[in-house]
């Protein structure tokens, strides 16, 4: 099985290359025409409990950090609206993922304070983050004010 590589291009749209189809047992490539169309594939696959193309795309982007990845989690989060399963797995799984990575890549964290600030289902999903000592001291200070909670021994958990 290959590595999957991911892109998000300049029309919005999101791209999973070298995917395995279990079907086939050949690798595929899978685009999604925007984000939005990304965020209905990841609710299906979260809410039917089997991972897919959305997952793969998810957790791939959020682990190099790819750059656009925070207008897909907004899309997700969009998606998720008033679901707070839905948006307690965005903010527990991706948002925890993406936050001490893209520590690394300040731009990232800009975008993602930002729509924070402008989206609500943002900081309901920021709300089921815990960052631990692998996010710097001063971007656990920056999300806690979202209601990320710091849960070092130095921090004090909100």
């Amino acid at each position: 099985m290959s590595e999957p590589h991911v892109r998000i291009l300049g029309d919005g749209s999101c791209e999973l290359l070298t995917w395995l189809d279990y079907a086939t047992l050949e690798d595929v490539t899978v685009r999604w025409e925007s984000a939005a169309d990304l965020a209905g594939d990841w609710l299906i696959e979260t809410r039917a409990g089997t991972p897919g193309p959305a997952f793969s795309f998810l957790w791939s982007a959020c682990h190099q950090p790819l750059d656009g990845i925070v207008s897909v989690l907004v899309a997700l989060a969009n998606a998720a609206g008033d679901d707070e399963d839905m948006l307690g797995g965005l903010g527990a799984g991706w948002l925890e993922d993406l936050i001490p990575i893209a520590g690394k890549v300040p731009h990232l964290l800009d975008e993602l304070e930002r729509a924070a600030r402008q989206k609500p289902t943002i900081r309901a999903a920021l709300g089921t983050v815990w960052m631990g000592a692998d996010v710097p001291p001063d971007v656990r200070q920056r999300f806690r004010k979202y209601g990320a909670r710091d849960v070092t021994a130095d921090g004090s958990p909100s």
